[in-house]
Formats: C-alpha cells, sequence, structure tokens
C-alpha cells in the first residue's frame, strides 16, 4: 500500500512541476510535507527495558528482607541447663545398688598404743597456771612512770633577769620577732635580730639556744641557761 501512495504522490510532484501553485496548495498543507510516522519499537523496547529493570529491583529488594530476616528475629532464650544432683556423680566400683551403700564409712580408729617393754613413758607436758580473771597482771600493776622534765626544769630555771649582775653584763641584749612552739622538736624556731634559729645552734650575738618552750627561750652562757620569757 505504502509504495502505491509514493508512486501517487511522485506522479502528482511531476505534474505540478513548473505550474504556479493553486489556492488549496498554498492554504492547506500537501501531503508531502506531513511528518512521516515513527515506528513504534523503539518505545516498545523502552517500556520492555523498565519492566524488567522494576522487576529486578523488586527481586533484590525481596531477597534483601529475606536476608535480613534471620539476623534481625530474636533468639528465645534458651533455659539453663539443670545442675547435675549430687547422687548422680561417679562412685568408683561397682554401681551403687541401694541406698545402704552411699551410707559413709565408719571412722577408722587410732591404733592403739602398746605398752613396750623397755620404752619411756611420755610425761604430760607440765600446765602453766594462768592468773585469776580478777587477779591483776605484773606488768599492769606496776605504775607507768609520768615523764614531766621539761616541767620540772622550766621551774628550776631562773630567769633570764634573775641572774648574778656580771652574767647580765656579758648577755647581750636580744630582740625576739617570731616565736614558734611545736610539740614536734623539728618544728620549733625563732627568728632573733631578723635571723631564724633552731634549737642547739648558737645565736649571732654569742648564746647557744638549749630549748624552745611554750612561755620563752632557754638560752645557755657562760657554762649556765637561763629562760628568756616571752609576753603573749
Amino acid at each position: 500500500m505504502s509504495y502505491i501512495l509514493d508512486a501517487l504522490r511522485k506522479a502528482e510532484r511531476e505534474r505540478n512541476l513548473g505550474q504556479p501553485p493553486s489556492m488549496q496548495a498554498v492554504t492547506q498543507p500537501s501531503a508531502l510535507h506531513r511528518p512521516a510516522r515513527r515506528p513504534l519499537w523503539p518505545a516498545l523496547l523502552a517500556l520492555a527495558a523498565l519492566l524488567l529493570i522494576a522487576t529486578l529491583a523488586a527481586l533484590a529488594w525481596k531477597y534483601r528482607r529475606a536476608a535480613n530476616l534471620p539476623a534481625t528475629a530474636e533468639v528465645p532464650a534458651q533455659p539453663a541447663p539443670a545442675p547435675a544432683p549430687a547422687a548422680a556423680a561417679a562412685l568408683p566400683g561397682d554401681a551403687v545398688s541401694s541406698f545402704d551403700d552411699l551410707a559413709p564409712p565408719e571412722p577408722a580408729l587410732p591404733p592403739a598404743e602398746e605398752d613396750l617393754p623397755g620404752s619411756p613413758m611420755a610425761e604430760p607436758a607440765a600446765i602453766e597456771p594462768r592468773p585469776a580473771a580478777g587477779t591483776p597482771a605484773t606488768a599492769q600493776a606496776e605504775p607507768e612512770a609520768v615523764e614531766e622534765p621539761e616541767a620540772e626544769e622550766e621551774a628550776v630555771l631562773p630567769l633570764v633577769r634573775d641572774m648574778p649582775p656580771a652574767w647580765r653584763a656579758s648577755f647581750p641584749p636580744l630582740t625576739v620577732e617570731v616565736h614558734v612552739y611545736d610539740d614536734n622538736p623539728a618544728k620549733r624556731w625563732v627568728m632573733v635580730g631578723s635571723r631564724r634559729y633552731r634549737e642547739g645552734e648558737a645565736l649571732a650575738e654569742g648564746p647557744r639556744l638549749a630549748e624552745i618552750t611554750p612561755d620563752g627561750i632557754v638560752f645557755e652562757h657562760q657554762g649556765q641557761r637561763a629562760l628568756l620569757p616571752i609576753a603573749r
């Protein structure tokens, strides 16, 4: 059919060749100028490809979902195995025929000591008598010695102002800026003449700092000791 139409169109073109175009040809488009119909097979192929891609995607999604289901499913907790009864423990020898076989064996008695002739008898160990509950121990009965050498020494030591005139004349005038006393002798110190001293150290002025007491300083000068009280 298409061959016949092409032949008719070709004959019409040859006949109209060299003639001016008619009004109908101007107002109405000729069949020669109509666009040719496009074949449908490319569209069908594209549609088939889309359907194939959609089918493959659906199959892949189902496969992934089926593969993930066992991993995410909760595994039911298995009950802990019951402990084996004590009676089921393996026993040496033949199998137990009755509960009488499970009775504990009688304890073995120690062998009786036979008196051998000529062997010396073991003498019983001497038991030291314990002191009665109401009797105090000897160590506790002794009173603890109370050591108060510092208090006695402080009471016996004279003050610097009470020393003989010759001793006081040779004793230099001192200015005590800081006086620190502590139960730990290593932490005791004084500041005299803008210098820091500890027990046993000699002052730059000459006297030796023999001891630091809570109420003052004991100085040793010319072989004699005297207490310099600190005003609070």
